[in-house]
């Protein structure tokens, strides 16, 4: 009985660090999909030298017929935001045909947590500046 005992208070102490791993998880999951995104776009404005748009969408919305234009489609209670360095937000992350990547950051909150992403403009890489975990 004693060692039920013991697994039950672990159980119950362990969940809530469980929870808090699992939403961090969630988030970061959800924000590389964008890098990855970003970085094969990257790769195609390079070869291919045209100018690309990667830019963030519902389910429902439409996405136009326009070359170069890369949607990622967000879902759930994720809340997505693009910023362009110095302030205001903006519709999508712009790769012209050398492969350089407009200066902006990307941050994923959900239920009071969040992480931020900030892409280099060289390289599209993608570095992690600020997070709630």
């Amino acid at each position: 009985m004693l060692a039920v005992g013991l697994c039950a208070i672990l159980a119950v102490v362990s969940v809530p660090a469980m929870e808090g791993w699992m939403s961090e998880h969630r988030l970061r999951s959800q924000a590389d999909e964008m890098v990855k995104l970003v970085q094969s776009t990257k790769l195609e404005a390079e070869k291919s030298g045209v100018r690309q748009l990667v830019v963030l969408r519902r389910a429902n919305d439409p996405v136009p017929e326009v070359p170069g234009l890369h949607a990622l489609t967000v879902s759930g209670p994720a809340v997505w935001s693009l910023r362009r360095f110095g302030g205001g937000e903006c519709a999508g992350i712009g790769i012209d045909a050398r492969g350089y990547v407009d200066p902006v950051s990307l941050r994923v909150a959900e239920g009071g947590k969040f992480i931020e992403y900030q892409f280099d403009f060289l390289t599209g890489h993608a570095r992690e500046t600020e997070a709630s975990f």
